[in-house]
C-alpha cells in the first residue's frame, strides 16, 4: 500500500488548497491504478461554512464501504471524516 503524504492546508486561498487536493487525488489514482495495490491518501484544511464534510462522505460511499464521521460543532464546527479502509 502506497501512503500519500498528509497536505496541510490551513494557510493559502481556498482555491489553492482545492487545486491541491485534486492534484494528489489524482497522484493517487495514478499510483493505484499503476500498481494495482490501494493507496492511502488524507488531507488537512481549512473550508468554508458552505461545505459540509459529512454530507460528502455520506453521498459519495458506495453500498457496504466503511466510513466513519465526527463532528464537534462547539469546537469551530470540527468535523473529521473518512471514507474508505486502510487495511482489513
Amino acid at each position: 500500500m502506497t501512503v500519500v503524504p498528509a497536505l496541510e492546508a490551513l494557510i493559502g486561498s481556498r482555491q489553492s488548497a482545492e487545486r491541491d487536493l485534486h492534484a494528489r487525488l489524482g497522484e493517487a489514482v495514478r499510483r493505484a491504478r499503476t500498481s494495482g495495490r490501494g493507496v492511502v491518501i488524507s488531507f488537512t484544511g481549512r473550508w468554508d461554512s458552505a461545505r459540509d464534510p459529512a454530507a460528502t462522505v455520506l453521498a459519495s460511499r458506495r453500498d457496504g464501504e466503511r466510513w466513519f464521521c465526527l463532528e464537534q460543532p462547539a469546537r469551530e464546527g470540527m468535523s473529521f471524516c473518512g471514507l474508505g479502509c486502510a487495511h482489513e
